[in-house]
């Protein structure tokens, strides 16, 4: 790739995750390798201007004004290596030196001199201790930062400061600091630190004096663009943000069919910015989910089997698996009432608490002894580490098991976090860190997850202790749920799993676009800065 195709591809590269950021490194990398400017054969070579650096260098260790720095290696220009170019370390062309430490209280705070530590400007004073532009460098704390000085400084004792040989400028200067990433070398002590030697060792490319002006002023160019596009990208997310808070909350809190077509047309209208980013697809996905248990994805039918009907199955069947000695008796108590209900419920809707509605059993972790890692037994699950997006992966396998999933049971986590959900592919021995549910009544395991995953928030505010938070039984039986009539919960179920598949469709396409951003990102970075 040549940097005419990097040009071309500059938004691509942009829309990214980090897009900007990487494109102005590119933009520096390119920049010091002599990619973004044509070379003029006219030019003085950049011998000539070494010369000069050692002659200027020379008469101020002459005056004792410099210590002369430990002898180097010289480098041998490489082929690839521009046109009037020299392969040079940053010790052959500046100078690292020690600012001097100026305490807050002899500072004086409304001078014209900035002062500047090891992150750029934390005062002011009277006195400069530097009288031309120079580059500052953090020594100390932001060690490797670069902070360009255009008039007299103070650079305190946490920073190096160079002040350029040779007619150089402080701002090709600086570019060429920054290029070289000094902020990678560090010294193993407690407060991070950078020590010139190293910093002199690294290698670089020196330009003609004409061509870093042209270079310079490319630079500039192309990082306007940068911060315009960085721009138009925080604008464009507080605009998306904006929009998606207004047009999912006048969803949720429609009160009429026509106050939901409304808005949901609002949301079908404008889709693609509402899930502009990846981030933004997880709102959606909890929308759909706390519209579904609102009763606001499907209609209702008339025909449908009165939820009394429902209750009365899950009921019985509830009855007999105590009388059976399969479940616990749960202290019953009534659905809460209108004003500790969570929300208003559509009129063919009821409440009823989760140890009524399903089979409810908190997971205990068998004796040690009983685990293995030969797949004997039953697959042994833990907690949400265990859990991947599609079914849960057995972290190990248990002989004697004391709390089994069965297939297509509801599996959240009690502890660490509270609230993920998964559902049991096979029977199953499961941990403290899970709570197993089972629907009654043949009430769809799909439903339930749905109302638990659209709970998350609720269940994760039931949650007590101080190392990690964790749900108890005594917490967990007694959450209300709402329950529609069965036939509607298989409409809801359908039309949820309908919504998510678009939802990981249109992340997959946004997924896929931020790739091709990355990977151009990558591919000019190994073509340029290899």
């Amino acid at each position: 790739m040549d940097a005419q195709t990097f040009l071309d591809n500059f938004g691509t590269i942009a829309q990214a995750p980090g897009g900007i950021d990487q494109l102005r490194e590119l933009i520096r990398q390119l920049a010091v390798r002599g990619r973004i400017t044509d070379q003029d054969r006219d030019d003085e070579s950049a011998t000539e201007l070494l010369n000069r650096i050692d002659a200027e260098r020379s008469a101020r260790i002459k005056n004792n004004k410099l210590r002369p720095q430990k002898r180097m290696t010289t480098l041998v220009t490489p082929d690839d290596c521009p046109t009037g170019w020299v392969a040079v370390r940053l010790g052959d062309i500046f100078d690292l030196e020690y600012g001097k430490s100026l305490a807050k209280s002899n500072r004086v705070e409304d001078g014209e001199i900035p002062v500047y530590g090891s992150n750029g400007v934390v005062g002011s004073h009277d006195v400069a201790l530097v009288e031309q532009a120079a580059v500052v460098i953090g020594r100390k704390g932001s060690s490797g930062a670069v902070n360009t000085c255009y008039g007299p400084s103070w650079p305190i004792d946490t920073t190096y400061f160079v002040t350029p040989y040779g007619g150089m400028t402080v701002d090709f200067s600086a570019l060429v600091l920054q290029a070289a990433h000094l902020e990678e070398i560090q010294r193993a002590t407690a407060i991070p630190g950078l020590n010139r030697d190293d910093a002199y060792a690294r290698a670089t490319w020196l330009p003609p004096l004409a061509e870093q002006h042209r270079i310079v002023a490319k630079v500039d160019e192309l990082m306007a663009l940068c911060d315009q596009l960085e721009t138009q990208q925080q604008t464009r997310t507080q605009t998306t943000t904006k929009l998606r808070t207004s047009a999912l909350n006048a969803l949720t809190t429609a009160k009429t069919a026509d106050d939901l077509q409304t808005a949901w047309q609002r949301i079908h209208t404008n889709w693609g910015a509402l899930s502009a980013d990846v981030q933004g697809m997880d709102g959606l996905r909890q929308l759909i989910l706390n519209l579904a248990v609102r009763g606001r994805l499907v209609e209702e039918e008339p025909g449908d089997e009165p939820v009394e009907d429902l209750l009365e199955s899950i009921s019985t069947n509830r009855s007999r698996l105590v009388a059976d000695g399969l479940i616990k008796v749960d202290k019953q108590a009534s659905p809460g009432t209108s004003a500790t209900n969570p929300f208003e419920l559509p009129a063919r809707w009821r409440w009823i608490r989760l140890a009524d509605f399903a089979y409810l059993e908190m997971g205990q972790s068998p004796p040690g002894s009983t685990y293995n890692d030969k797949e004997e037994g039953l697959p042994f699950f833990q907690g949400k580490a265990d859990f991947t997006d599609n079914h849960p992966i057995p972290s190990t396998w248990c002989t004697q098991p004391k709390k089994i999933a069965q297939a297509g049971d509801v599996l959240i986590s009690i502890r660490a976090p509270i609230g993920p959900t998964n559902l049991a592919i096979e029977e199953s021995c499961i941990g403290r860190g899970l709570a197993v549910l089972r629907p009654l009544g043949g009430v769809p395991s799909r439903y339930l997850r749905i109302v638990i995953d659209a709970s998350r928030a609720a269940l994760e505010a039931l949650g007590t202790g101080t190392t990690f938070k964790a749900i108890s039984r005594k917490n967990l039986a007694p959450f209300l749920l709402p329950v529609p009539p069965l036939a509607e919960q298989q409409r809801i179920v359908a039309k949820v799993d309908e919504l998510m598949a678009l939802c990981d469709e249109l992340e997959s396409r946004l997924v896929e676009r931020d790739q091709v951003g990355e990977a151009l990102a990558a591919s000019v970075a190994d073509a340029f800065t290899a």
